[in-house]
């Protein structure tokens, strides 16, 4: 979950910014794999780094791969071999907030079996989901009175110490990234001076979702993955200064009507709580042609607010 069992094929310099998946042939090979079988000999080849587990920090979403290959087979000794480790998380976690389907990619068995989750990849959600499960960290793992997440993981998500979880090698104005417990901690520091660690879940080609510390959540969508070194910086969202953000113009026949560029934009989700603890969505668009920003929006919908908000 820390990203640091100092394995992998990559660069043994520790303090090198590339992480194991970025387009090497292993990589590659694993994603393409197929059965799960096939996929764990291939984790299980990469070599040991210089250092020891626990002490490097190198994204490396193979690993969390065998770990969701061992948490599906201690789940299958326990419960039989029909059992399967997301369906236990549809049934203990993710219906019980209302996500009544969440397709998850699963390794491709002989005969067309389902079977072991990617969980490194693979999660389709749509915006109403992201804020559920967002909305449930943000109300310490609880739901309707009942606890669904535990106490003990999100102490780690939500740190309180200085230094929490090992140092990544991205930083912003505010000082150095750190990563624990499979979130990003982003560092950042108001206006009045208060310094805070930002959790936030980052997806392939610049997607964030960032939970703030008064409650709120941020979600930022993209889906065009240029490279750039900024492309996951969240200040924006809590209120930072703003840098632009490359995002694809998503169709010439789109009915929604929304003023896209036609050459780039950069787009935020900034979601918002009203006195009626229902959400407005507001989506901003900066980019070319437009000398200054543009809003649209959207209608309210049944996003679950952070109780924090709702005072």
């Amino acid at each position: 979950l820390d990203m640091a069992t100092g394995v992998g094929d990559l660069s043994p310099r520790p303090d090198s910014p590339k992480n194991d998946e970025d387009s090497t042939p292993e990589f590659l090979g694993f994603a393409r794999a197929g059965p799960a079988d096939r996929r764990l000999r291939m984790a299980f080849s990469s070599d040991n780094y210089p250092w020891g587990p626990g002490e490097v920090f190198r994204y490396r979403s193979v690993d969390t791969y065998i770990l969701a290959a061992a948490m599906d087979g201690f789940l299958k000794s326990r419960e039989g071999a029909d059992a399967n480790l997301w369906d236990m998380m549809m049934d203990q976690v993710l219906r019980p907030i209302g996500l009544s389907y969440a397709p998850m990619m699963h390794s491709r068995e002989a005969g067309g079996g389902r079977g072991v989750p990617i969980m490194g990849w693979g999660l389709y959600p749509t915006l109403d989901e992201m804020a559920k499960i967002a909305g449930l960290y943000q109300s310490a793992g609880v739901h309707q009175g009942q606890r669904l997440l535990s106490v003990g993981r999100l102490r780690a998500v939500f740190p309180t110490e200085s230094e929490p979880g090992l140092l990544v090698l991205w930083d912003n104005d505010h000082g150095a990234y750190r990563y624990r417990s499979s979130f990003w901690l982003m560092p950042y520091r108001g206006a009045g001076g208060c310094f805070h660690w930002i959790p936030e879940m980052l997806g392939y080609g610049g997607n964030i979702i960032a939970l703030m510390p008064n409650g709120m959540i941020g979600i930022r969508l993209s889906d065009a993955y240029e490279g750039s070194a900024d492309q996951y910086e969240g200040e924006t969202m809590a209120g930072g200064p703003a840098r632009a953000k490359k995002f694809r113009n998503p169709s010439a026949t789109s009915s929604s009507r929304l003023p896209w560029s036609s050459n780039t934009a950069s787009i935020r989700f900034a979601i918002s709580c009203s006195a009626r603890c229902r959400s407005a969505m507001t989506v901003t668009f900066r980019g070319a042609p437009w000398s200054t920003a543009s809003t649209a929006t959207w209608p309210t919908t049944s996003v679950i607010c952070p109780s924090a908000c709702c005072r």
